[in-house]
């Protein structure tokens, strides 16, 4: 792994933060960078990422237990050095180390070194921008390697015209660890706007849309068929398209359809990845259109417009509408 050196430093200020939080040191050149905006998308690069040439390191920023801290998992820490190097004016983060709980402290402890893109002017910057081209002896990114690959399935051209009532399933995330445990989490920031986007969405088109809960009748039957959904993601069985067939569920409406969205995040070497899917099936239950794509959950789960911005027009049974927006 290749770091950069800081040269010709004429003075640094260390900035230490306490609360009943992890502590927070920055240790940062007397640069003039004025803040990024709070929904700024920072970019998050791994330890054995290299950066391109024109990342240019502004400074360290360690999240630390000082002692009795609460709310520190891994992703409380990460979410507190995003938001330490946006007011920094960083561009990018690199993590550097991640320590886990131990018998020292109960919490996570990172560091990690801020950057800003001297580069030519881009329209917006991406991880991929940032990264300089791999070595031979790179690990390659953790892979999803027991479900389908991130693409389309199936096609809804035959709902956009006939679609006049929708079963939005509720939100959900389950994180998946290296040893195999699965862990269902939420996103206290974000879950409920998430849902209320997509029930907007998907009622703008002239659709009535009814949001399944505890409280709605035969829930149990959809709980069942959503789990089932799920564990046949876990096992790698076949494509989203014979997702929940097992489950049995039948909708009195037959033009009705079954809107589903979850999302899968996988924890391994400290490397959080993540996958939202959106699932239409018929009033069967039968899976007839799958889409994927690829997120940053630490975004998603503090800032819902990460979420709008980053699902705009792709949405099933909301392009059209969406397809008209500037």
């Amino acid at each position: 792994m290749k770091y950069f050196n800081l040269l010709l430093i004429s003075s640094i200020v260390s900035f230490t933060f306490f609360s009943c939080g992890p502590a927070v040191n920055v240790t940062s050149l007397k640069e003039n960078r004025p803040p990024k905006p709070k929904d700024y998308n920072m970019i998050i690069a791994e330890p054995e990422d290299r950066l391109i040439d024109e990342c240019v390191p502004l400074g360290q920023i360690n999240v630390f237990d000082a002692g009795l801290a609460a709310n520190c998992s891994f992703r409380d820490v990460l979410v507190i050095a995003i938001e330490r190097a946006k007011k920094i004016g960083a561009d990018a983060i690199k993590l550097i180390e991640v320590k886990k709980p131990d018998g020292f402290s109960t919490c996570y402890r990172i560091k990690a070194m801020a950057y800003a893109y001297h580069g030519p002017a881009v329209d917006s910057l991406t991880y991929e921008n940032l990264l300089a081209p791999p070595d031979a002896s790179d690990q390659s990114f953790i892979a999803f390697n027991d479900c389908s690959s991130c693409s389309d399935f199936g096609n809804t051209g035959m709902l956009s015209k006939s679609t006049k009532n929708i079963i939005l399933l509720p939100f959900s995330v389950t994180t998946v660890y290296e040893n195999g445990k699965k862990e269902l989490v939420h996103y206290p920031a974000t879950e409920s706007g998430i849902m209320g986007h997509l029930k907007t969405l998907l009622g703008e088109n002239n659709q009535t849309v009814e949001l399944i809960d505890k409280d709605t009748d035969n829930f149990d039957r959809y709980l069942k068929y959503y789990g089932q959904i799920l564990d046949d993601c876990y096992s790698g069985k076949a494509t989203p398209l014979g997702w929940g067939e097992s489950a049995s569920i039948e909708l009195k409406d037959t033009t009705s359809v079954i809107y589903i969205p979850f999302a899968i995040e996988r924890e391994a070497q400290h490397h959080v990845n993540a996958r939202f899917y959106v699932l239409v099936a018929d009033s069967r239950g039968k899976v007839i259109f799958s889409r994927c794509i690829g997120y940053n959950p630490i975004l998603w789960s503090a800032d819902i417009n990460s979420f709008i911005n980053e699902t705009k027009g792709i949405l099933p049974l909301t392009e059209s509408k969406m397809a008209g927006q500037k």
